[in-house]
């Protein structure tokens, strides 16, 4: 069952998710095109702005004008159809604009695309400096083949910038194993007072390194077998 809210309700749920860098998916209407996972940087009264968390294997120039699909995780999941407006970028950054709907629909079944990740799902950073080892987990907002993004504590990253080197340890849900990566910052954006969002993409070569190899297979059969994947509450 799906539940539509009005039009105030919607609006100041779209804020709220902007303000806190919620995390959405956006999937474009067209054939062949993959879900994109990123997270809420700005909004105004005719469009959302998303930072990406992975470098697109696409080219996002082309979606502009297209029509999508976007979910919305924000303590529910909300749906909204939207349209492809623009797609900056800058440095290593890329960003999609879409069009802001009049109202959302929550989804009454907790659902995401490819890797979407319950909220108690962990990822365990590390690195090293001339002052220390430092160990953190943060809370993992998606996976892709190619990159991760968390959400962190902003004293427990004070020490990194982007372009950072760091090490990760996670699991998916109901697999077996747990990845081992190495991945670059790729950038750092303030999510409230006290937390950052972290966008990492994997370094080295996918398919030298056993745990990408792995990762790739694993995200791309559960695509291909399960198109929509059940998320744990």
């Amino acid at each position: 069952m799906k539940t539509n809210l009005d039009r105030d309700a919607s609006q100041k749920i779209i804020d709220a998710a902007v303000h806190t860098h919620a995390q959405i998916v956006v999937e474009p209407s067209a054939a062949g095109q993959p879900p994109l996972n990123a997270f809420l940087v700005s909004a105004d009264a005719n469009a959302i702005l998303a930072e990406l968390t992975a470098r697109p294997r696409i080219s996002l120039a082309g979606l502009i004008g297209t029509d999508c699909h976007v979910q919305l995780f924000d303590k529910q999941r909300y749906y909204f159809a939207a349209r492809i407006i623009a797609a900056p970028n800058w440095s290593d950054t890329s960003a999609l604009a879409v069009s802001r709907p009049a109202a959302l629909t929550v989804l009454d079944r907790r659902r995401f695309v490819r890797a979407k990740l319950a909220p108690s799902s962990r990822v365990v950073i590390s690195w090293d400096d001339a002052e220390a080892q430092h160990r953190h987990q943060a809370a993992t907002l998606n996976v892709s083949a190619d990159g991760i993004a968390c959400r962190i504590e902003k004293l427990a990253v004070a020490s990194l910038i982007v372009g950072d080197t760091i090490h990760a340890s996670f699991e998916l849900p109901d697999h077996p194993h747990r990845f081992e990566l190495d991945a670059r910052i790729s950038n750092m954006t303030p999510a409230g007072q006290d937390h950052m969002i972290l966008g990492m993409s994997f370094t080295g070569d996918r398919a030298g390194d056993p745990h990408r190899a792995l990762l790739h297979a694993t995200l791309d059969m559960r695509s291909t077998l399960r198109p929509e994947m059940e998320v744990p509450a």
